[in-house]
Formats: C-alpha cells, structure tokens, sequence
C-alpha cells in the first residue's frame, strides 16, 4: 500500500514540478473526475462544491491531502 509520507510524496511528485499551478490543478481535477467514476457536469460539480467556497487556499490544500491520504488507506 502507498505511504501517506510527505516525503515520500514529494519524491514520487517531481515529474509535476516543472507544471504551472493551473496545469497542476486541471491534471488533478482531469484524474479525480476520472477516478470517481462520476458523470456530473462541471456545473452539477460546483454546485456540490459550494460548501467549501469560504476555506482559504492553503485549508482547502490541506484538507485534500487528508482525504486524499483516508481514500487511499480506506
């Protein structure tokens, strides 16, 4: 099984160093959505997104990597 490590991550992630932040972020939302399964529409997405519109960028980064980590050891 992987390692929530954030060393580890970091060494595993450095193919992705050399893309901008808004490369980075579309790759990452292209992955999830596939991986989900879902069949929203972008629209029907935000909307069930809303609810996180007030966190501030580094609480929503911190808060995808742990659920991120919980997925990945559920």
């Amino acid at each position: 099984m992987a390692s929530c490590d954030p060393q580890e991550l970091m060494d595993s992630a450095s193919c992705f160093a050399c893309l901008n932040p808004a490369d980075k972020t579309t790759l990452e939302l292209a992955l999830l959505y596939a991986w989900s399964g879902s069949t929203s529409t972008v629209q029907e997405l935000m909307s069930s997104a809303s609810c996180f519109a007030c966190l501030n960028p580094v609480d929503k980064s911190t808060l995808e990597v742990q659920l991120l980590c919980e997925i990945l050891n559920a």
